[in-house]
């Protein structure tokens, strides 16, 4: 067997152990989320982002479609990157946001704050805010991640996202990614969990 071959078993085996936890779990809902995306950088130090996101129920029905566009710009020694963008959601909401992307860490270990605000643009216009801590590693080719994302807006704390994925790098261009994350929301009230398995591909062009 080529070692290009294991690192893509390395990738589809914890996907399909992921998607059977997700299945049998306990939970009040389970969902797959399908993304394609594609990055280019327009000039040194500004990078066009393109997203597309499917999220599905466990029967394969279509919940939401997400469209994702966003520019990302470097900035201070590559300690932090700042980004503007917008999405577009299939219940018609109109989500401008800024976003910011600290490195604390860098190294075998990397370690990262990422923060956002967004405009939520519906019936009655909201902000949200976001902030996770993310830490990553390289394992046998294979890129490891473990993050908290708290969601907070006008009643409070109102969601928690805590997620664990891989990662690998086909080629120069192509890369692939599968996670796993337990999503609670209604924290301001009474709390749900789900379980969300994610499966993506990534273009940089």
């Amino acid at each position: 067997m080529t070692n290009k071959m294991k690192k893509i078993l390395g990738i589809g085996l914890p996907a399909i152990a992921l998607a059977m936890i997700a299945d049998t779990a306990m939970a009040a809902d389970s969902q797959v989320w399908a993304t394609l995306g594609a990055s280019a950088d327009i000039t040194p130090g500004i990078t066009l982002n393109l997203e597309e996101q499917l999220r599905l129920s466990d029967e394969a029905d279509l919940l939401r479609q997400h469209t994702d566009l966003s520019v990302t710009l470097g900035a201070v020694a590559d300690l932090m990157t700042v980004t503007v963008g917008y999405r577009n959601t299939s219940d018609d909401e109109h989500r401008p946001y800024v976003g910011a992307d600290l490195s604390l860490l860098s190294g075998k270990l990397s370690l990262d704050s990422v923060t956002r605000l967004e405009l939520r643009m519906r019936d009655d216009d909201s902000f949200r805010g976001r902030t996770a801590v993310v830490a990553g590693t390289n394992v046998g080719g294979l890129d490891l991640s473990l993050s908290d994302e708290i969601y907070v807006d006008g009643d409070g704390l109102t969601e928690n996202r805590a997620t664990l994925g891989v990662g690998y790098s086909i080629n120069k261009v192509l890369g692939v990614n599968a996670f796993y994350m337990l999503w609670t929301t209604g924290l301001a009230t009474e709390s749900t969990n789900s379980h969300v398995v994610g499966l993506g591909a990534a273009l940089s062009l």
